[in-house]
């Protein structure tokens, strides 16, 4: 009596998941889904950058908040066209420096280049609250900005950006580019020859830059008018020196993979001492 309920007991059993598997074939349910890298799509060199702009994640909160408040605190919705005329290729002639200046500027120098090595890779960069806000062009990069360090006093070992360039398949901190908001050119470093210039107006959508010189209303995220914006590059990274100067505005030596580079080698080769800025950020 009692192996017959025992055997009716496991065949009641077998009964109750043979029906459970049935039901769970005949019932729609998600597909498994494989593992998705979370990092930031591949910077693209060309195309459209509203596509990669659309692709990538939110800011954080932190900087979202300190990219409003820079859209707010400028006036302006009409289109700004860039107003830069300084030139890109070449290097540019230097002052002579007093003694003080000197001296200070390699003071300046020496506490920006100590940071190099806390900020030698985008890993490290994220860390610190930069994000990577453009595609790379040859002769300087991506920038990477940190949105919450553009309205604080000039510091040389924090940058609001710093220059990324993909060469030989690894990202590598090849300079620094400082962003600030101020009503006339800012000191920076000692001396007269850090090359401080402007851009147009400017529209970001998840912190990536999607165009410049266009109206608000053009804009499909946040829009900056950026007349108090000012930028500056510095090749502080004894890595990837610059020929033509510390604080020239691009560097021959920088040629992130994809790109050919061919105007920043010739005017390289031929030392052509000018070319007006046309390369966005």
């Amino acid at each position: 009596m009692h192996k017959g309920a025992y055997v009716w007991g496991l065949l009641a059993i077998a009964g109750v998941a043979a029906v459970s598997v049935f039901l769970y074939i005949g019932l729609p349910h998600a597909a498994s889904v494989p593992a998705q890298d979370v990092g930031p799509p591949p910077v693209l060199t060309a195309g459209n950058q509203l596509d990669v702009a659309l692709k990538r994640p939110p800011l954080a909160a932190e900087q979202e908040a300190a990219l409003v408040a820079l859209a707010t605190s400028d006036a302006g919705s009409e289109a700004r066209p860039d107003p830069m005329t300084m030139a890109h290729f070449g290097a540019l002639p230097e002052e002579a420096l007093s003694d003080a200046e000197q001296m200070q500027l390699k003071q300046q120098v020496d506490i920006a280049t100590a940071a190099v090595a806390g900020l030698d890779t985008p890993a490290e960069a994220a860390r610190m609250g930069y994000t990577q806000a453009s595609r790379e062009l040859s002769g300087i990069g991506s920038h990477w900005v940190n949105w919450t360090l553009i309205d604080k006093p000039f510091d040389p070992a924090r940058p609001s950006m710093l220059l990324y360039a993909t060469m030989g398949g690894v990202q590598k901190l090849v300079g620094y580019s400082y962003f600030t908001k101020a009503d006339t050119e800012p000191a920076g470093f000692a001396g007269p020859n850090d090359m401080w210039h402007k851009h147009g107006s400017i529209c970001l959508l998840n912190g990536w830059l999607v165009s410049e010189g266009e109206g608000k209303a053009a804009c499909p995220g946040t829009w900056l008018y950026a007349s108090r914006l000012w930028m500056m590059h510095a090749w502080v990274n004894p890595e990837f020196p610059n020929p033509w100067g510390l604080f020239g505005m691009m560097n021959p030596g920088v040629c992130p993979d994809g790109l050919e580079c061919k105007d920043i080698k010739a005017a390289s080769e031929a030392s052509v001492p000018a070319h007006e800025h046309t390369q966005g950020l």
